[in-house]
């Protein structure tokens, strides 16, 4: 299989499809022969993209194309069953090299999602009533699971949506809940854990379900440290430490080294410098992420928080000063976005897992 040399799914489907045998008269050959290629009807079906478009309707083909446009190439890559949907990939295949389906006809199944079916994600939601479809094949597209945004939704339907996810086998949780929505989800579902200052309701994989102990995310390689610039930004630092944790990530965390007393930053400089993402949470005039960004050499996350006097404008003076940064090297989340933040690292160190590699 060349799924990893090509430049998208459906570009794999094309090279890898081959026509069975031909049981014309041997003119076919002939005219092989006439174009340089070997004597054999078994080259591959589609070898160049011309004949594979002359078997589509111009709908078809523009599907075809606007698709191919679109890579997929990781789309195995980073699903957790991905020899079984390669086995159930070939199947397919070699349903078109016996001559069962049509060429043609395999591709735009790939391309509009019946593949899905056959390559076992016919259940990929979970409808709760008309409030909610649960995404439960993320993890298995991403590497991490789907995760709860609080404000807007009841006690109950956070219960709900966390009541279902667990007896999917995922660890779940919600994020920005508040001490009184807390206490009605308590009395709804008492196996949920409150964190006060990350404001982030947790639960485990229920005691029954099937693959509970693959909720668990496997520990990545390297290392997220926090940088949390003051006690009022804990609360967004909190956040970034607890999904970075809950997502497999080794956190350091450290407290209250904003530039304001720059010896308390210099201090945990060895610290600091055993990172291989640094996640700076800083309001105010947010000069903590450039700061930061000048003192060490893996890639810095600068989360503005809304906490400062009035020309911080809620966030906005520290938003402006980490996308104006001096030091090179540093990306910029949404103002209190401390779970953007924590993913953004996790999804850097997935990458260096992947590949058996330090980041």
């Amino acid at each position: 299989m060349r799924l990893a040399s090509c430049t998208s799914f459906t570009e794999f489907v094309i090279c890898e499809t081959r026509l069975p045998p031909c049981s014309s008269s041997g003119s076919c050959h002939s005219s092989e022969k006439q174009r340089g290629r070997p004597a054999s009807c078994t080259a591959n079906v589609l070898q160049s993209r011309p004949h594979f478009g002359s078997q589509l309707s111009p709908i078809h083909r523009e599907r075809h194309l606007s698709v191919q446009r679109r890579s997929s190439r990781r789309y195995f890559a980073t699903a957790s069953d991905a020899s079984s949907d390669l086995a159930a990939l070939e199947d397919i295949l070699q349903r078109v090299a016996r001559g069962e389906t049509a060429p043609g006809d395999a591709a735009l199944r790939l391309m509009e999602g019946e593949a899905s079916r056959a390559l076992g994600d016919s259940d990929m939601t979970v409808r709760l009533g008309d409030f909610a479809q649960l995404d439960t094949q993320r993890k298995a597209r991403t590497g991490f699971p789907e995760v709860v945004w609080g404000p807007g939704k009841t006690p109950e339907q956070i219960a709900e949506i966390m009541r279902v996810f667990a007896a999917e086998g995922q660890v779940t949780m919600a994020t920005r809940i508040t001490p009184q929505v807390y206490e009605e989800i308590r009395h709804l579902y008492p196996a949920i854990r409150y964190h006060a200052t990350a404001r982030i309701c947790t639960l485990e994989a229920s005691a029954d379900a099937n693959n509970k102990e693959a909720a668990l995310q496997a520990p990545m390689q390297g290392q997220v440290v926090i940088l949390c610039a003051g006690t009022s930004d804990l609360p967004v630092a909190e956040e970034a430490r607890l999904t970075a944790q809950l997502m497999g990530c080794t956190v350091d965390f450290v407290a209250d080294v904003g530039v304001a007393g720059i010896h308390r930053l210099l201090a945990q400089l060895p610290r600091i410098r055993e990172a291989d993402v640094v996640i700076v949470v800083a309001g105010m005039d947010g000069a903590l992420p450039s700061v930061a960004a000048g003192l060490v050499e893996v890639p810095v996350i600068a989360v503005p928080t809304s906490i400062g006097y009035g020309a911080a404008f809620n966030g906005v003076a520290p938003l402006l000063s980490a996308l104006n940064a001096c030091s090179p090297g540093v990306a910029v989340v949404n103002i209190d976005n401390g779970f953007g933040a924590a993913m953004l690292a996790a999804r850097m160190l997935q990458m260096a897992s992947r590949f058996n590699l330090t980041p």
